[in-house]
């Protein structure tokens, strides 16, 4: 090794390695800043970086055989007789300036790569821009461009990472409460920006120009009232008008400070209909869906993609809507198209359609989690895909995370109805029904029409007793539109459960049921037919809990509902049912799904006395997903095997969590009916702890919630207690 060492030392390799990687390190720095600046393609850079790699091998076996002097290119053996009358001196002095070069090639390198990365490139995107899209001026008196331009120029501008474009239909809403019938054309949408902290508002027109149209947009920052863009552009025909948007689009962004605006081919990639028509009609349909008018939406939406197939975003609106109506396998055979159709997409949309189809499809809320995040990390202004976030992360039952996410989202539009509705059903979820009910009070007055604050402020006051003004609540809620009765009848029907009068809810039930069936409305439906079976238990109707249970899984419910009728097999007794429905559960890939199989599991091997294998899946079942009613079921069984400590503290941590019960499923579908349960297995445990004041108190609660039945659960009727 040290004769090789000495023999690459004497024919001078080192030196020339040393030199030719100071020369390459030098060429392509020079590369990577120089092509840019002649607008040269990548694979330039790559052709010289790869280049400078391939030479490397040959001055290697160059430098073996020859000398490169200042007297020329010697041979080996010239270039050894030469180095042996060589003063060594010198040859240290020219080793010395070869390290000098490297050490200057290389510092050069380093300088350019900090200096880039602190430099303007990284920093380049600006501060979150808000922006308003008002009514266009549509001179053409054709009506296929009203809404369809302003939706289109939104998507456009989407395309960079800094800009928020606020909702349309949030602000005509704004518009009409600020001043009845106004539409929002240029003067409302200031008023809107005003009252929403909009930065920035754009008007645009279209008008005919022989046989094309010229179109335009301006924008105004509305906190100095400066016009900061104006742009023009020209369409030689209607097919050429989205094309044309995207051109403005362009200009806007270019203006605001996108540097990755470079050109408009980039600007007409960001739409995915293939015609104006196609655009028009979703553009229809996702209006009619934003209303809560589902079924109607989806005739829109089958029209747009008869005028363009390959419409990717009109497939996942369908999804979504028939996903809504509980019509599961419509819903999933349309997100099948959608993936399929992901390439026409811009990434915005991408990372939107993933995420929405982990998290409303499939429940994978881990994955939903990893593409909104993806999605907000490369778009810090979009407010949707925050409060997409915070929904995930909820399901995903990580309630901190989902405060933070909807915090964000509210930062970047304080006043977005369903922003602040969803803080107010998260308030609910952790036991703040103080909160919510603030915060529901403020949504009724700026928007009276708004379900969600009737939904969140009923369920508060019921658990605050207040149960004349949480039905008082569900009635106002009835007469929002279809969708909202039909919840609202739900609330109700809990509202009575929850106070023991069960004949009540089942006959509030059974017409309520009929008219979701009606409507198509099968999650809805199996809700109400799984609180119908648990009202027909408790008044001891044994075939009628039947009926209902197998009428659920007529309707081919989620899996966590199917974990449901599975309890109510069990609670009826029937344990070979329970099995059968629970089994699917056992090896669905989502870690929830899986814990539903064990808690039915826990509670069918407690009903048959088997406790220790009871609360091993138990256990099991919080390892995989940490649900409410997992904590109930282990309470449960360490109450019938003696164990009162370790029962309490598990019920001690469902009262805790007793805001998770208002929708058992987290799902915003009342389920207040599950609570008086805990207080009686609470009092269990107190008593059997010697807690008799505490006990005595915790079965008066739960006795206060039965007053309406002659005969309460059969199994609590047999661990009743004598009260002192």
């Amino acid at each position: 090794m040290k004769r090789l060492i000495s023999e690459l030392r004497r024919r001078k390799v080192f030196r020339s390695i040393g030199i030719y990687i100071g020369v390459a390190l030098a060429v392509i720095e020079a590369a990577n800043n120089i092509l840019p600046v002649f607008d040269a393609p990548d694979w330039t850079f790559k052709f010289v970086t790869i280049g400078m790699i391939a030479l490397f091998p040959v001055v290697i076996a160059a430098a073996w055989h020859f000398d490169f002097t200042s007297q020329g290119i010697l041979t080996d053996e010239e270039a050894a007789r030469q180095a042996e009358a060589a003063d060594p001196l010198a040859m240290r002095k020219k080793d010395f300036a070869v390290i000098a070069f490297l050490v200057i090639a290389l510092s050069f390198s380093l300088y350019m790569n900090f200096t880039r990365k602190g430099g303007p490139i990284v920093e380049a995107i600006p501060d979150p821009v808000s922006i308003l899209i008002a009514d266009f001026n549509n001179e053409t008196g054709e009506t296929i461009f009203s809404g369809t331009l302003e939706q289109s120029l939104a998507l456009g501008l989407e395309g960079a990472p800094f800009i928020s474009s606020f909702s349309r239909d949030t602000a005509r809403q704004v518009a009409e409460q600020l001043k009845p019938g106004a539409t929002l054309d240029g003067a409302a949408a200031q008023l809107v920006a005003v009252r929403e902290g909009i930065k920035m508002v754009l008007q645009g027109y279209i008008k005919p120009e022989g046989s094309g149209y010229l179109m335009g947009v301006s924008a105004v920052n509305t906190e100095t009232n400066e016009e900061v863009v104006n742009s023009e552009v020209k369409a030689r025909d209607r097919a050429a008008v989205l094309s044309a948007i995207g051109e403005l689009a362009t200009a806007v962004r270019k203006e605001l400070g996108d540097v990755s605006a470079d050109g408009i081919e980039a600007a007409r990639e960001t739409f995915t209909a293939g015609s104006l028509e196609a655009a028009h009609l979703y553009l229809e349909g996702k209006d009619l869906s934003n209303h809560g008018e589902d079924d109607k939406a989806i005739e829109k939406y089958k029209l747009a993609l008869e005028a363009d197939p390959k419409f990717g975003r009109v497939y996942a609106g369908w999804a979504n809507s028939a996903h809504r109506l509980g019509r599961q396998d419509e819903s999933q055979q349309a997100w099948e198209k959608a993936l399929e159709l992901l390439d026409s997409m811009t990434p915005r949309e991408k990372y939107r359609t993933l995420g929405n189809y982990y998290l409303s499809t499939t429940g994978n809320y881990a994955q939903a989690i990893e593409s909104f995040n993806q999605l907000v990390e490369r778009y810090p202004a979009d407010d949707a895909s925050y409060n997409n976030l915070a929904v995930a992360y909820f399901l995903n039952l990580q309630f901190p995370e989902a405060m933070d996410a909807g915090r964000k989202a509210l930062a970047i539009y304080p006043k977005i109805a369903i922003y602040r509705g969803n803080y107010a059903l998260y308030s609910m979820y952790a036991g703040d029904f103080t909160s919510a009910i603030e915060i529901s009070d403020s949504l009724m007055v700026d928007l009276p029409g708004f379900y969600v604050s009737y939904l969140a402020r009923a369920v508060s006051l019921a658990v605050k007793d207040e149960l004349d003004k949480a039905d008082a609540d569900y009635q106002a809620m009835s007469g929002l539109n279809a969708q909202s009765a039909s919840l609202a009848a739900l609330g109700r029907a809990d509202l009575l459960l929850y106070q023991g009068k069960a004949q009540e809810a089942v006959t509030l039930l059974n017409g309520a049921i009929e008219s979701d069936l009606a409507l198509n409305y099968a999650s809805l439906a199996n809700t109400k037919l799984i609180t119908r079976a648990r009202a027909q238990r408790l008044l001891g109707d044994h075939q009628g809990a039947m009926t209902s249970l197998a009428k659920v899984l007529e309707l081919h419910p989620s899996a966590a509902k199917r974990a449901l009728v599975a309890l109510e097999y069990v609670a009826l007794g029937e344990y070979a049912k329970s099995d059968d429905v629970a089994q699917p559960l056992k090896h669905m890939l989502q870690a929830q799904s899986r814990a539903w199989w064990s808690i039915a599991q826990g509670e069918r091997l407690m009903a048959q006395g088997d406790l220790v294998t009871a609360l091993d899946e138990l256990d099991k079942a919080i390892g995989l997903a940490d649900l409410w009613l997992a904590r109930l079921a282990k309470g449960k069984a360490y109450v019938k095997a003696g164990y009162h400590a370790e029962a309490l503290a598990e019920l001690e941590t469902c009262l805790e969590r007793h805001g998770e019960a208002t929708a058992i499923l987290l799902d915003d579908q009342p389920s207040l009916n599950y609570l008086p349960e805990l207080y009686y297995w609470m009092s269990q445990a107190q008593w059997g702890l010697g807690m008799k004041e505490a006990a005595t108190s915790s079965m008066e609660t739960f006795l206060a919630h039965r007053e309406g039945l002659s005969d309460p659960m059969s199994e609590e009727g047999r661990l009743r207690m004598a009260l002192p």
